[in-house]
């Protein structure tokens, strides 16, 4: 029902709107055949599910028709984080002081892309496009971290995954990003183009994500785009040309 609403919204506005379905991830089957019917008869530039602890994990066996779909079909997949308002400590009710937004969704969103990474994703479909929303979660900030860890780890004796080549950080560079950041970060916004590269970051602006909320998050993420030390042609990359190119919609 969702998805015909958007086809009709992108309908009286052809010009404007392209389409990126939802798909409900308990039944893959049904799954796969939504993502088909939006992009074959609904003429849709891909689709989206939701990840985070209430969801299914994205290695879960489900999603390999999925990932299969997606590269056939030759569209693109997008993450966006889910979590509710769950508990931060084993003595309360609810979180606090938003930290479950706030924080636990680029985690979610990471967490998301280390279980796409691990579980051989990209080894087995290589030309996969799946693009994580919010400039990647912590990824692009924490890369160092990460790799430290990982071969300290290894150094224990302890494997990470038997499924994948390394450098494991590689992996995580053929993500796409957006620009959604809600507020003036251009800084932020330069990590994630480092760590991504110009051909893979896209705009986004979160919008509309709340009352109010549409306005000052475009707005943030315009503002950060165009405060960024980067080359003007890069610019014009970012906003629209690697959206272009990579949703074929030139």
């Amino acid at each position: 029902m969702m998805n015909d609403e958007l086809a009709a919204v992108v309908s009286a506005h052809p010009h404007r709107f392209r389409g990126v379905a939802l798909l409900a991830s308990v039944d893959p089957d049904a799954m796969v055949a939504e993502l088909h019917r939006a992009v074959k008869q609904l003429g849709f530039v891909g689709a989206y599910v939701p990840v985070g602890p209430t969801a299914k994990r994205m290695d879960h066996p489900d999603f390999e028709p999925l990932y299969r779909a997606i590269v056939e079909l030759d569209t693109m997949l997008w993450l966006h984080p889910s979590r509710p308002p769950l508990p931060d400590y084993v003595d309360e009710m609810t979180s606090k002081y938003q930290l479950w937004q706030q924080i636990g969704w680029p985690y979610d969103t990471t967490a998301a892309m280390y279980r796409i990474v691990f579980s051989g994703v990209f080894e087995r479909y290589p030309g996969i496009r799946i693009i994580t929303h919010h400039h990647g979660g912590i990824v692009p900030y924490y890369a160092g971290g990460m790799i430290g860890s990982w071969a300290a780890s290894e150094e224990e004796g302890v494997a990470l995954s038997d499924k994948i080549s390394r450098p494991y950080i590689d992996h995580f560079k053929k993500f796409y990003c957006d620009t959604a950041c809600k507020d003036f970060v251009p800084k932020v916004l330069e990590l994630a183009l480092d760590f991504f590269g110009p051909e893979r970051m896209l705009f986004g602006s979160d919008t509309p994500f709340g009352a109010g909320d549409g306005q000052s998050f475009t707005s943030g993420a315009l503002r950060s785009i165009e405060a960024m030390q980067i080359a003007p042609d890069m610019r014009n990359t970012i906003l629209f040309a690697n959206a272009q190119r990579i949703l074929k919609i030139a």
